[in-house]
């Protein structure tokens, strides 16, 4: 439904491209994650995807229809969710909605009734005529997804729609995603928050510094990762981990050792304790599990950064 072909994009001749010669689809009824590190380019791509910012070269087809020529047809197929909550905030509710519902030609009636069903589905009817500006974040981004919906679109695009969410936000969002998607809906959405995508993406796109590194499929989400034993500590030594290496290949962060596809069974992780604690350290956890989408995440892009 949406296809980037040969994406770049630079706001200047003599930096880095934002996006370096991308190339994405997506498809009807399929969540596309979009994951990547702050200042990747994801943004970027979602801004020049919903017509917002324009791109350096190549083409954007929004359900076959080139953006480029004909941009106001093709953004009637598209509801954008950006990462910034820049609304009017001196109006209530239900008044910017029916002002948005009317730029879409609907008359007073349609409008209004389109803008309390949307308030209702986002649950904010009970607030619709509340200032915007008593709203909290998450009433505000709950705003933006009504918006969205207007016109009912066959194209949803949510540039970090989890951040600033409670627990209760979450799963509004993801009750909606997962609607629009049983609808044929055909949604991307970008987002460094890796463990929704677990649950909610058909596929995963990595971005990196503007270029597109890997698009995992449902496979690779869900089931395709590599055992681990995980080990949250209060610190690392060199030595802890030269001693653990027998076990298998080891990474570490701060105080977290990662012991990738190891050679001893869930019944002896006991032994790894033990060497940590003859070390000096102080094990917090110490468990065997499959590799979450946020470790396969830093594997590839680790990957990339060895290969430059």
């Amino acid at each position: 439904m949406l296809e980037l072909i040969n994406i770049t994009k630079k706001y200047n001749k003599s930096s880095k491209p934002a996006l370096d010669n991308i190339n994405i689809s997506t498809k009807g009824g399929e969540i596309l994650g979009f994951a990547g590190l702050n200042g990747a380019g994801k943004s970027t791509a979602m801004r020049i995807s919903a017509g917002v910012t324009v791109q350096t070269s190549g083409t954007v087809l929004i359900k076959n229809i080139n953006l480029a020529s004909k941009r106001n047809e093709a953004v009637r197929n598209i509801g954008f969710v950006p990462d910034s909550d820049n609304i009017d905030l001196h109006y209530k509710a239900i008044d910017l909605m029916r002002y948005y519902c009317g730029l879409y030609g609907m008359n007073g009636i349609e409008a209004t009734q389109r803008s309390e069903e949307l308030l209702d589905l986002v649950g904010l009817g009970k607030k619709r005529r509340v200032n915007l500006k008593k709203y909290s974040y998450g009433m505000r981004k709950r705003f933006l997804v009504a918006s969205s919906l207007i016109a009912n679109p066959d194209i949803l695009l949510f540039d970090e729609p989890f951040n600033g969410l409670d627990p209760n936000g979450f799963r509004f969002l993801e009750n909606i995603l997962l609607k629009s998607k049983s609808e044929g809906k055909s949604i991307f959405i970008s987002t460094h928050v890796l463990s929704e995508l677990s649950n909610l993406a058909d596929r995963v796109a990595i971005i990196n510094a503007g270029k597109i590194l890997k698009i995992l499929n449902k496979n690779d989400i869900t089931s395709n990762r590599r055992r681990i034993i995980k080990i949250k500590l209060n610190r690392t030594s060199e030595s802890a981990l030269k001693a653990l290496k027998k076990f298998g290949d080891v990474e570490s962060t701060e105080n977290t050792i990662i012991i990738l596809e190891p050679n001893i069974e869930d019944n002896e992780i006991q032994k790894v304790s033990e060497i940590l604690t003859k070390e000096g350290l102080v094990v917090y956890e110490c468990y065997s599990a499959r590799e979450e989408l946020e470790d396969l995440f830093f594997k590839i892009i680790k990957e990339q950064d060895q290969s430059i």
